[in-house]
């Protein structure tokens, strides 16, 4: 960056004057987070326990605004959604205050996408808040 030339306002903003320009719940609700922990710490946790991961989120969770994982590298993931590694994680993050992010990158048709991610034996939706996709165009 140029030394004459001036920065974007946003870059000076804080956390906090941030959230008026948050059109989406998510970013705003993520930028509130931010501004309370004064971070915007993303861990990225590639372990391959769940033991691991989820003694890793218990000790570092309150340091963190969001937790990236990759469920399918866990040997040994608990899919049952009332007492599983997801609702385990799901509960951390509501103790500590972070967000997670299953880091998939899903990519297909619309309907694929929504199935990958609401059904089967992971069932994202009911433990992640973020996903990455690269949707195909196409009927939901």
């Amino acid at each position: 960056m140029c030394a004459d030339r001036p920065k974007h306002l946003m870059l000076k903003a804080t956390f906090a004057e941030r959230v008026n320009g948050a059109s989406y719940p998510l970013s705003n609700y993520l930028l509130r987070l931010m501004e309370l922990k004064q971070s915007n710490l993303c861990l990225s946790a590639d372990v391959t326990s769940p033991r691991k991961l989820l003694h890793l989120v218990d000790k570092i969770g309150p340091s963190i605004v969001i937790l990236k994982t990759h469920y399918d590298i866990l040997v040994g993931w608990d899919y049952d959604p009332q007492t599983g590694t997801g609702a385990k994680l799901g509960s951390l993050a509501r103790k500590h205050g972070f967000l997670i992010f299953e880091d998939r990158k899903f990519c297909d048709i619309g309907h694929t996408v929504q199935m990958q991610y609401t059904a089967g034996s992971a069932r994202i939706i009911d433990w992640a808040h973020i996903i990455n996709v690269n949707m195909i165009p196409g009927r939901v």
